[in-house]
């Protein structure tokens, strides 16, 4: 999903249902790249917030990354409303360090 048109909007996910099961449950991992920022707004109650370290390896597999979010289906028709902010670089700014007598520097860069 191209996160980055849905910034500065909020999105709604929802799970699927496989019909004729007797029991569904799942994981859910969200992951995003580091100029965006995703903060749940509502969770249904079919959903548990867990850690990342909690998911299945199957849920990792091929994911290129760590999630930001990760839950637990505890049953079929979930659904979840984030909120997506777009973070624009701003200047590169220039910072030192001096330690042990040696002068270190590193690039900056700021969030708006």
């Amino acid at each position: 999903m191209e996160l980055d048109r849905v910034a500065g909007e909020d999105l709604i996910l929802a799970g699927t249902e496989a019909v004729g099961v007797e029991r569904e449950t799942g994981a859910v991992a969200l992951l995003a790249p580091s100029h965006l920022q995703l903060t749940p707004v509502e969770t249904s109650s079919q959903l548990l917030r867990i850690e990342a370290r909690e998911l299945p390896e199957w849920a990792l597999s091929g994911a290129g990354g760590s999630p930001v979010l990760s839950y637990r289906s505890l049953q079929a028709g979930w659904q979840l409303r984030l909120g997506v902010k777009r973070f624009e670089d701003a200047a590169v700014l220039q910072g030192s360090s001096i330690r042990s007598g040696s002068v270190r520097w590193w690039p900056m860069t700021v969030s708006k």
